[in-house]
């Protein structure tokens, strides 16, 4: 899986005299050397969809347990995978 290697810094909050900090669990070095993977084993694309949207497209990748990021990795793989086996001999079709 694309998604399979993916290092997600986590954050959890400390309550602190009534206010919730975020603090990092990774230290500064750690964060580099994460940053400095990711730079070089991804790319990013950036999905626009309506407002409410993406709550309802969450929502959904959460009941089947997934992350929103590998809800929409396993969509446009199952989706280029189904294409492909339809009959385009490898090529992506234009469906309108």
């Amino acid at each position: 899986s694309l998604y399979s290697h993916y290092i997600r810094l986590s954050l959890f909050c400390q309550y602190d005299r009534g206010d919730y900090l975020a603090v990092n669990k990774y230290s500064e070095a750690r964060r580099k050397a994460n940053e400095k993977y990711n730079a070089k084993a991804y790319e990013e694309i950036k999905v626009r969809v309506y407002k409410g949207d993406k709550d309802t497209i969450k929502a959904h990748a959460e009941s089947r347990g997934e992350s929103l990021n590998g809800f929409i990795n396993r969509a446009i793989n199952e989706t280029i995978e189904r294409i492909i086996n339809d009959g385009c001999n490898g090529l992506i079709c234009v469906i309108l």
